[in-house]
Protein backbone atom coordinates (compact mmCIF):
# COMPACT_ATOMS: atom_id res chain seq x y z
CA UNK A 1 0.00 0.00 0.00
CA UNK A 2 1.41 3.38 -0.98
CA UNK A 3 -0.04 6.57 0.53
CA UNK A 4 0.99 10.19 0.90
CA UNK A 5 0.43 9.90 4.65
CA UNK A 6 -0.12 7.15 7.22
CA UNK A 7 -1.48 7.61 10.74
CA UNK A 8 -0.85 4.91 13.31
CA UNK A 9 -3.69 4.36 15.79
CA UNK A 10 -7.43 5.07 15.69
CA UNK A 11 -8.07 6.51 19.13
CA UNK A 12 -8.70 10.21 19.78
CA UNK A 13 -5.24 11.16 18.53
CA UNK A 14 -5.64 9.11 15.37
CA UNK A 15 -9.21 10.01 14.45
CA UNK A 16 -8.49 13.73 14.88
CA UNK A 17 -5.71 14.08 12.25
CA UNK A 18 -7.66 11.78 9.92
CA UNK A 19 -10.62 14.17 9.81
CA UNK A 20 -8.89 17.40 8.76
CA UNK A 21 -7.40 16.22 5.42
CA UNK A 22 -10.66 14.48 4.54
CA UNK A 23 -12.64 17.66 5.16
CA UNK A 24 -10.14 19.56 3.00
CA UNK A 25 -10.61 17.11 0.13
CA UNK A 26 -7.38 15.19 0.63
CA UNK A 27 -8.02 11.46 0.33
CA UNK A 28 -4.61 9.83 -0.19
CA UNK A 29 -3.97 8.71 3.39
CA UNK A 30 -4.67 5.75 5.67
CA UNK A 31 -5.13 5.13 9.39
CA UNK A 32 -3.57 1.87 10.56
CA UNK A 33 -4.79 0.11 13.68
CA UNK A 34 -3.85 -3.31 15.00
CA UNK A 35 -7.29 -3.82 16.58
CA UNK A 36 -10.48 -5.09 15.01
CA UNK A 37 -12.36 -1.83 15.60
CA UNK A 38 -12.05 1.92 16.09
CA UNK A 39 -11.24 3.36 19.49
CA UNK A 40 -7.61 2.83 20.42
CA UNK A 41 -7.23 2.49 24.17
CA UNK A 42 -10.98 2.90 24.62
CA UNK A 43 -11.50 -0.28 22.63
CA UNK A 44 -8.55 -2.30 23.97
CA UNK A 45 -9.10 -1.66 27.69
CA UNK A 46 -11.73 -3.95 29.19
CA UNK A 47 -11.04 -3.87 32.93
CA UNK A 48 -14.01 -3.28 35.27
CA UNK A 49 -14.93 0.36 35.81
CA UNK A 50 -12.77 1.66 32.94
CA UNK A 51 -13.55 5.39 32.63
CA UNK A 52 -11.98 8.74 31.85
CA UNK A 53 -10.52 10.66 34.79
CA UNK A 54 -11.19 14.11 33.31
CA UNK A 55 -14.60 15.69 32.63
CA UNK A 56 -16.20 14.35 29.48
CA UNK A 57 -16.63 17.73 27.81
CA UNK A 58 -12.85 18.26 28.02
CA UNK A 59 -12.11 14.79 26.68
CA UNK A 60 -13.88 15.64 23.43
CA UNK A 61 -13.27 17.05 19.98
CA UNK A 62 -13.64 20.84 19.89
CA UNK A 63 -15.23 20.65 16.43
CA UNK A 64 -17.74 17.97 17.51
CA UNK A 65 -18.87 18.70 21.08
CA UNK A 66 -21.25 16.26 22.71
CA UNK A 67 -23.95 17.84 24.91
CA UNK A 68 -25.36 14.43 25.80
CA UNK A 69 -22.66 12.83 27.97
CA UNK A 70 -24.42 10.72 30.58
CA UNK A 71 -22.01 11.56 33.40
CA UNK A 72 -19.23 13.98 34.30
CA UNK A 73 -16.48 11.39 33.73
CA UNK A 74 -17.77 8.97 31.13
CA UNK A 75 -17.12 5.25 31.05
CA UNK A 76 -15.37 3.29 28.32
CA UNK A 77 -18.40 2.10 26.29
CA UNK A 78 -19.79 5.61 25.91
CA UNK A 79 -16.40 7.10 24.93
CA UNK A 80 -15.74 4.32 22.42
CA UNK A 81 -19.21 4.77 20.92
CA UNK A 82 -18.61 8.51 20.62
CA UNK A 83 -15.33 7.93 18.76
CA UNK A 84 -17.05 5.61 16.33
CA UNK A 85 -19.85 8.10 15.66
CA UNK A 86 -17.44 11.00 15.08
CA UNK A 87 -15.37 8.86 12.70
CA UNK A 88 -18.52 8.00 10.75
CA UNK A 89 -19.91 11.53 10.79
CA UNK A 90 -16.74 13.13 9.42
CA UNK A 91 -15.85 10.42 6.92
CA UNK A 92 -12.75 9.02 8.62
CA UNK A 93 -14.01 5.43 8.91
CA UNK A 94 -13.32 4.41 5.25
CA UNK A 95 -9.68 5.44 5.71
CA UNK A 96 -9.11 3.14 8.69
CA UNK A 97 -7.34 -0.17 8.04
CA UNK A 98 -8.02 -2.57 10.90
CA UNK A 99 -5.99 -5.60 12.00
CA UNK A 100 -2.81 -3.94 10.70
CA UNK A 101 -0.20 -3.94 13.43
CA UNK A 102 2.82 -1.73 12.75
CA UNK A 103 5.95 -3.61 13.76
CA UNK A 104 8.69 -1.28 12.61
CA UNK A 105 9.73 1.41 10.15
CA UNK A 106 12.58 2.24 7.82
CA UNK A 107 13.50 5.28 5.74
CA UNK A 108 13.95 4.97 1.96
CA UNK A 109 16.38 7.77 1.16
CA UNK A 110 16.08 7.68 -2.62
CA UNK A 111 12.27 7.77 -2.59
CA UNK A 112 12.15 10.13 0.43
CA UNK A 113 9.51 8.06 2.19
CA UNK A 114 9.02 5.70 5.11
CA UNK A 115 8.26 2.05 4.75
CA UNK A 116 6.18 0.62 7.59
CA UNK A 117 6.39 -3.08 8.31
CA UNK A 118 2.84 -4.18 9.15
CA UNK A 119 1.13 -7.49 9.82
CA UNK A 120 -0.65 -7.08 6.46
CA UNK A 121 2.41 -6.21 4.42
CA UNK A 122 4.48 -3.08 3.75
CA UNK A 123 2.95 0.40 3.74
CA UNK A 124 4.88 3.33 2.27
CA UNK A 125 4.14 6.97 3.04
CA UNK A 126 5.79 10.36 2.61
CA UNK A 127 4.50 11.49 6.01
CA UNK A 128 3.89 9.24 9.01
CA UNK A 129 2.16 10.28 12.21
CA UNK A 130 2.30 8.02 15.25
CA UNK A 131 -0.72 9.10 17.26
CA UNK A 132 -0.54 7.01 20.42
CA UNK A 133 -0.77 7.79 24.11
CA UNK A 134 0.24 5.48 26.92
CA UNK A 135 -0.46 1.80 27.25
CA UNK A 136 -2.88 -0.08 25.03
CA UNK A 137 -1.77 -3.63 25.74
CA UNK A 138 -0.62 -5.11 29.04
CA UNK A 139 3.17 -5.38 29.55
CA UNK A 140 4.23 -5.47 25.90
CA UNK A 141 2.05 -2.58 24.77
CA UNK A 142 4.04 0.39 26.04
CA UNK A 143 7.34 -1.04 24.90
CA UNK A 144 6.02 -1.64 21.40
CA UNK A 145 4.67 1.88 21.12
CA UNK A 146 7.81 3.48 22.54
CA UNK A 147 10.05 1.48 20.20
CA UNK A 148 7.82 2.42 17.29
CA UNK A 149 8.23 6.13 18.02
CA UNK A 150 11.98 5.69 18.47
CA UNK A 151 12.23 3.81 15.18
CA UNK A 152 10.46 6.56 13.29
CA UNK A 153 12.60 9.28 14.79
CA UNK A 154 15.82 7.40 14.24
CA UNK A 155 15.02 6.34 10.68
CA UNK A 156 13.84 9.74 9.48
CA UNK A 157 16.23 11.62 7.24
CA UNK A 158 14.80 14.93 8.39
CA UNK A 159 14.09 16.46 11.76
CA UNK A 160 11.01 18.16 10.34
CA UNK A 161 9.30 14.96 9.26
CA UNK A 162 9.72 13.53 12.76
CA UNK A 163 8.09 16.49 14.49
CA UNK A 164 4.45 15.73 15.26
CA UNK A 165 3.03 19.26 15.53
CA UNK A 166 3.93 20.98 12.28
CA UNK A 167 1.55 23.47 10.68
CA UNK A 168 1.76 26.31 8.23
CA UNK A 169 1.25 30.03 8.02
CA UNK A 170 -1.22 31.51 5.57
CA UNK A 171 1.16 34.43 5.10
CA UNK A 172 2.80 32.87 2.04
CA UNK A 173 -0.51 32.12 0.28
CA UNK A 174 -0.69 35.44 -1.57
CA UNK A 175 -3.10 34.22 -4.25
CA UNK A 176 -5.73 33.41 -1.60
CA UNK A 177 -5.32 36.48 0.56
CA UNK A 178 -8.45 37.29 2.61
CA UNK A 179 -10.30 34.19 1.33
CA UNK A 180 -10.23 32.70 4.80
CA UNK A 181 -12.14 29.50 3.98
CA UNK A 182 -9.72 28.72 1.17
CA UNK A 183 -6.70 29.61 3.31
CA UNK A 184 -7.83 27.27 6.09
CA UNK A 185 -8.50 24.44 3.60
CA UNK A 186 -5.08 24.91 1.99
CA UNK A 187 -3.33 24.94 5.36
CA UNK A 188 -5.19 21.77 6.37
CA UNK A 189 -3.73 19.96 3.37
CA UNK A 190 -0.30 20.47 4.92
CA UNK A 191 -1.29 19.64 8.50
CA UNK A 192 -4.33 19.31 10.70
CA UNK A 193 -2.34 20.07 13.84
CA UNK A 194 -1.52 23.77 13.67
CA UNK A 195 -2.23 26.89 11.65
CA UNK A 196 -1.18 30.53 11.78
CA UNK A 197 -3.61 32.94 10.12
CA UNK A 198 -1.79 36.04 8.96
CA UNK A 199 -3.23 39.55 8.85
CA UNK A 200 0.07 41.22 8.08
CA UNK A 201 -1.65 44.34 6.74
CA UNK A 202 -3.95 46.14 9.14
CA UNK A 203 -6.75 46.26 6.56
CA UNK A 204 -6.95 42.44 6.65
CA UNK A 205 -7.56 42.23 10.38
CA UNK A 206 -11.25 43.15 10.52
CA UNK A 207 -12.09 40.46 7.96
CA UNK A 208 -10.11 37.82 9.83
CA UNK A 209 -11.74 38.68 13.16
CA UNK A 210 -15.20 38.61 11.59
CA UNK A 211 -14.45 35.24 9.98
CA UNK A 212 -13.17 33.62 13.18
CA UNK A 213 -16.12 34.92 15.19
CA UNK A 214 -18.57 33.51 12.65
CA UNK A 215 -17.28 29.93 12.48
CA UNK A 216 -17.02 27.06 14.91
CA UNK A 217 -13.56 26.51 16.42
CA UNK A 218 -11.21 25.51 13.62
CA UNK A 219 -10.23 21.81 13.65
CA UNK A 220 -6.59 22.40 14.61
CA UNK A 221 -4.95 21.76 17.96
CA UNK A 222 -3.08 25.07 17.79
CA UNK A 223 -4.44 28.23 16.17
CA UNK A 224 -2.32 31.36 16.02
CA UNK A 225 -2.97 34.78 14.47
CA UNK A 226 -0.16 36.97 13.15
CA UNK A 227 -1.05 40.57 13.85
CA UNK A 228 -0.37 43.53 11.53
CA UNK A 229 3.25 44.46 10.92
CA UNK A 230 2.75 47.00 8.11
CA UNK A 231 0.31 49.66 6.91
CA UNK A 232 -0.48 50.52 10.51
CA UNK A 233 -3.04 53.27 11.08
CA UNK A 234 -4.62 52.28 14.38
CA UNK A 235 -3.08 53.35 17.65
CA UNK A 236 -1.69 50.55 19.81
CA UNK A 237 -4.70 50.82 22.11
CA UNK A 238 -7.12 50.60 19.16
CA UNK A 239 -5.26 47.63 17.70
CA UNK A 240 -5.31 45.73 20.99
CA UNK A 241 -9.03 46.45 21.34
CA UNK A 242 -9.51 44.81 17.93
CA UNK A 243 -7.27 41.84 18.77
CA UNK A 244 -9.23 41.26 21.99
CA UNK A 245 -12.20 40.35 19.78
CA UNK A 246 -10.47 37.19 18.58
CA UNK A 247 -12.17 34.03 19.93
CA UNK A 248 -10.75 32.51 23.09
CA UNK A 249 -9.72 29.37 21.17
CA UNK A 250 -7.05 31.39 19.33
CA UNK A 251 -4.01 30.35 21.35
CA UNK A 252 -1.46 32.94 20.25
CA UNK A 253 -1.30 36.44 18.74
CA UNK A 254 2.08 37.17 17.15
CA UNK A 255 3.39 40.72 16.98
CA UNK A 256 6.65 42.18 15.71
CA UNK A 257 8.39 44.22 18.40
CA UNK A 258 8.99 47.17 16.09
CA UNK A 259 5.21 47.33 15.40
CA UNK A 260 4.49 47.96 19.09
CA UNK A 261 5.19 51.50 20.26
CA UNK A 262 3.10 51.92 23.40
CA UNK A 263 3.53 48.58 25.14
CA UNK A 264 1.04 49.15 27.98
CA UNK A 265 -2.12 48.21 26.01
CA UNK A 266 -0.61 44.90 24.95
CA UNK A 267 -0.64 43.70 28.55
CA UNK A 268 -4.36 43.14 28.07
CA UNK A 269 -3.58 40.24 25.68
CA UNK A 270 -1.88 38.34 28.51
CA UNK A 271 -0.33 35.01 27.56
CA UNK A 272 -1.84 35.09 24.11
CA UNK A 273 0.63 37.79 23.06
CA UNK A 274 3.75 36.37 21.40
CA UNK A 275 6.69 38.61 20.52
CA UNK A 276 8.71 37.44 17.50
CA UNK A 277 12.48 37.89 17.15
CA UNK A 278 13.45 39.90 14.08
CA UNK A 279 15.85 39.57 11.12
CA UNK A 280 18.71 42.02 10.34
CA UNK A 281 16.42 44.36 8.37
CA UNK A 282 14.79 45.52 11.59
CA UNK A 283 16.56 47.92 13.91
CA UNK A 284 15.45 46.13 17.09
CA UNK A 285 14.12 42.84 18.39
CA UNK A 286 16.95 40.67 17.06
CA UNK A 287 18.63 39.44 20.23
CA UNK A 288 17.69 38.32 23.71
CA UNK A 289 18.93 41.67 25.01
CA UNK A 290 16.67 43.51 22.55
CA UNK A 291 13.61 41.51 23.56
CA UNK A 292 14.25 41.68 27.29
CA UNK A 293 12.68 45.12 27.62
CA UNK A 294 9.53 43.90 25.91
CA UNK A 295 9.17 40.97 28.27
CA UNK A 296 9.93 43.21 31.26
CA UNK A 297 7.03 45.42 30.20
CA UNK A 298 4.83 42.46 29.20
CA UNK A 299 5.38 39.87 31.94
CA UNK A 300 2.84 37.35 30.57
CA UNK A 301 3.91 37.58 26.92
CA UNK A 302 5.53 34.61 25.21
CA UNK A 303 8.16 34.13 22.51
CA UNK A 304 7.52 33.23 18.89
CA UNK A 305 10.96 31.98 17.88
CA UNK A 306 11.91 32.48 14.22
CA UNK A 307 14.99 30.31 13.74
CA UNK A 308 15.79 31.68 10.27
CA UNK A 309 15.75 35.24 11.61
CA UNK A 310 18.13 34.25 14.40
CA UNK A 311 20.45 32.55 11.91
CA UNK A 312 20.45 35.61 9.66
CA UNK A 313 21.51 37.75 12.62
CA UNK A 314 24.23 35.31 13.69
CA UNK A 315 25.26 32.34 11.53
CA UNK A 316 26.86 30.64 14.52
CA UNK A 317 23.34 30.42 16.02
CA UNK A 318 24.64 31.70 19.34
CA UNK A 319 21.91 34.37 19.21
CA UNK A 320 19.35 31.58 18.72
CA UNK A 321 20.70 29.60 21.66
CA UNK A 322 20.68 32.68 23.88
CA UNK A 323 17.07 33.46 22.96
CA UNK A 324 16.01 29.93 23.91
CA UNK A 325 18.09 29.87 27.07
CA UNK A 326 16.80 33.18 28.37
CA UNK A 327 13.17 32.76 27.31
CA UNK A 328 12.64 28.99 27.33
CA UNK A 329 9.73 29.27 29.74
CA UNK A 330 8.04 31.73 27.37
CA UNK A 331 8.40 29.71 24.17
CA UNK A 332 5.04 29.42 22.39
CA UNK A 333 5.92 28.15 18.91
CA UNK A 334 8.54 28.24 16.17
CA UNK A 335 8.54 29.95 12.78
CA UNK A 336 10.45 27.73 10.36
CA UNK A 337 11.82 28.44 6.88
CA UNK A 338 14.95 29.46 5.05
CA UNK A 339 15.62 33.04 3.94
CA UNK A 340 16.73 34.34 0.55
CA UNK A 341 19.31 37.06 -0.01
CA UNK A 342 16.68 39.74 0.65
CA UNK A 343 15.60 38.10 3.93
CA UNK A 344 12.31 36.83 2.50
CA UNK A 345 10.95 33.48 3.68
CA UNK A 346 11.54 30.61 1.26
CA UNK A 347 11.04 26.83 1.65
CA UNK A 348 13.30 25.20 4.20
CA UNK A 349 16.39 23.78 2.51
CA UNK A 350 18.02 20.49 3.48
CA UNK A 351 21.18 22.32 4.49
CA UNK A 352 19.31 24.74 6.74
CA UNK A 353 17.33 21.91 8.31
CA UNK A 354 20.58 20.21 9.17
CA UNK A 355 22.09 23.50 10.33
CA UNK A 356 19.10 24.33 12.57
CA UNK A 357 18.75 20.81 14.01
CA UNK A 358 20.54 21.35 17.32
CA UNK A 359 18.46 24.45 18.02
CA UNK A 360 15.17 22.93 16.91
CA UNK A 361 15.67 19.94 19.19
CA UNK A 362 15.29 22.39 22.06
CA UNK A 363 11.83 23.25 20.70
CA UNK A 364 10.47 19.72 20.39
CA UNK A 365 7.42 20.29 22.60
CA UNK A 366 5.89 23.27 20.74
CA UNK A 367 4.31 23.68 17.29
CA UNK A 368 6.50 24.51 14.30
CA UNK A 369 4.87 26.81 11.76
CA UNK A 370 6.17 26.73 8.18
CA UNK A 371 6.63 30.28 6.87
CA UNK A 372 6.98 29.13 3.24
CA UNK A 373 5.45 26.33 1.17
CA UNK A 374 6.61 22.81 2.11
CA UNK A 375 8.64 21.26 -0.69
Amino acid sequence: MDRSAAIVGSGFSGIRPAITPHRAGVEDFAVLDRGDGVGGAWRHHTYPGCACDVPSHLHSFSFAPNPDWSRTCSRRPEIRSRLERVGDRFGARPKIRLNMEVRGASWEEEAKRRCLDTSSGPVTAKVTKVRVRGRTRPSAGLGLRASMVAALLASSSTLLSAHSTVGCSTGYMDDLREDWDALVATAARTSGFAIELSALCEEELDGLIAYLRSVRPLPFRFVSVHGPSKDRRLSDDELVTALEQLPAWVSAIVMHPDAMVDLAPYRRLGRRLCVENMDPRKHLGQTAGDLQRYFDALPEARLCFDVAHAHAVDESLEVARELLSRFSSRLSHVHLSSLDAEQHHVPLTDSDEERFATVLKRCSDVPWILEAPPI
